[in-house]
């Protein structure tokens, strides 16, 4: 796999850490998905992600990232089949501008400033 997942928990906490590796993108993007729901289910309530060893994030990279928020507050996960559009509402209802997201890849030129 181009993805590393390491799954870090707290045994004093409701929260989880995961270290990510490699690239988050169209072929790897469901692996992180699927790691942070099993980390929900296991009862975790939040989550921290360290990037610091991706070498890429595409755009399926930062929907996972979303994704992944979304199942930390407890909703419902973005239909892929929306693709940006889902992103974008999602992040507007969260109370976010998609400018949060710049940082974790190539700047969105689709949303304002």
């Amino acid at each position: 796999s181009k993805l590393t997942i390491e799954r870090l928990d707290s045994a004093e906490s409701d929260s989880v850490a995961f270290r990510f590796a490699g690239e988050l993108d169209a072929t790897t993007y469901e692996e992180a998905i699927a790691a942070a729901h099993q980390a929900y289910a296991d009862g975790s309530r939040s989550a921290v992600i360290d990037f610091s060893a991706l070498t890429r994030i595409s755009m399926s990279g930062r929907y996972a990232l979303t994704s992944i928020a979304l199942t930390f507050d407890g909703e419902q996960l973005l239909a892929p089949e929306y693709g940006w559009a889902a992103m974008r509402a999602a992040m507007r209802a969260a109370g976010l501008p998609c400018a949060s997201l710049r940082g974790l890849a190539t700047t969105c030129r689709r949303c304002p400033d």
